[in-house]
């Protein structure tokens, strides 16, 4: 039996079984050799490091890198306990087609990848959209195009709902990928991070490596995907001082408040929207998508066909090329839009 088959069995009666369950999966993973030794952290420090900071505290700061110096700006939010680093493939596609059109942000939400760690609890997609306002405004990115995914497109929803709706926005973009929307069953690796003293025993016994390919296999449907290179850079971003504290307040505080408020303020989102989601999504359903598609109007539904969670990952070249495709269509559109108008003006 897998270990996570066990913890879900434990997770429901946690107060009555605690003790037992820690001899229990202690065993278990000692038999399936686990627990693994600390990796060398040197060389993946020199291939991964921190790019530019923006500072929105005081004391604390978001990691984000930028790419090009195109016309049209693009943000990148990353998914739950990631970095900007998931977005690597997808941006060289990008940059690759299209090496002049785009000004590409990727950024380290909070308190994840090199972003600094808050010693606070206020680790909130609010929280997040507030920071990525705050970054858009403080570094006058015009019109951005915002994609997020799973926690990343959460948070692009926020952002959207709160902030795209302002004027100066009229000709942004949202392309929501795998988004976090509604309110839906935890999947195992958020649902064992809430719970605390649990958490804190998985994440100091299960090990880096450990961690890394049990996620992957759990989320992605797309195997091939899962290459060394990807298990080690999970590996690696796992290991970082103060992650899986940021990592246990992100599940406890995933649920935004008065969640009910904010999915019936979707209907009011006009910016331009495009929603990607893999067909065998087992995080967050399908269905999500398809009921997100209904809610916003302006919005453009595409499922990708043997695809997992991980969508970006899965397929980098499919994703970017359906990003930018949608950008720049929805662009021609908008001009052909204004030309009409202008000459049905001068007609008059």
């Amino acid at each position: 039996m897998e270990i996570e088959v066990v913890i879900l069995k434990l997770l429901k009666d946690v107060n009555k079984t605690f003790l037992l369950s820690l001899t229990l999966i202690t065993v278990l993973l000692l038999l399936q050799g686990c627990v693994s030794s600390q990796h060398d952290k040197a060389s993946y420090m020199s291939k991964f490091k921190p790019s530019e900071k923006f500072q929105y505290s005081e004391k604390n700061y978001i990691n984000y890198e930028k790419n090009g110096n195109g016309r049209k700006n693009l943000i990148f939010l990353h998914g739950f306990g990631c970095s900007l680093r998931n977005w690597d493939d997808v941006i060289d596609n990008i940059v690759k087609k299209y090496p002049e059109e785009f000004t590409i942000y990727a950024l380290d939400l909070r308190g994840m990848g090199f972003s600094s760690v808050p010693d606070d609890k206020n680790f909130t997609i609010k929280e997040n959209a507030k920071i990525v306002s705050e970054f858009i405004k403080k570094l006058g990115i015009r019109n951005p195009a915002i994609c997020g995914h799973s926690l990343g497109g959460g948070t692009a929803l926020y952002t959207a709902v709160e902030y795209l709706k302002n004027p100066e926005f009229s000709q942004s973009h949202l392309i929501l990928i795998d988004t976090a929307c509604y309110p839906t069953e935890f999947p195992f690796f958020v649902k064992s991070m809430r719970v605390p003293l649990l958490n804190d025993f998985l994440l100091n016994l299960l090990g880096d490596d450990y961690r890394a390919r049990k996620t992957l296999d759990k989320v992605v449907f797309n195997k091939d995907s899962i290459t060394p290179e990807v298990i080690e850079r999970y590996k690696f971003f796992h290991s970082l001082p103060g992650h899986n504290y940021a990592l246990k307040q992100t599940a406890y505080n995933i649920l935004p408040e008065n969640p009910d408020e904010l999915t019936s303020q979707f209907r009011n989102i006009t910016v331009p929207t495009l929603i990607l989601w893999g067909d065998h999504d087992t995080v967050l359903q399908p269905e999500l998508g398809k009921r997100l598609h209904k809610e916003i109007k302006n919005s453009k539904l595409v499922i990708l066909k043997d695809c997992g969670h991980n969508t970006p990952e899965e397929y980098p070249e499919k994703t970017a090329e359906l990003i930018c495709n949608f950008i720049l269509s929805e662009e021609l559109s908008a001009e052909k839009d204004k030309e009409q108008n202008e000459t049905g003006q001068e007609q008059h």
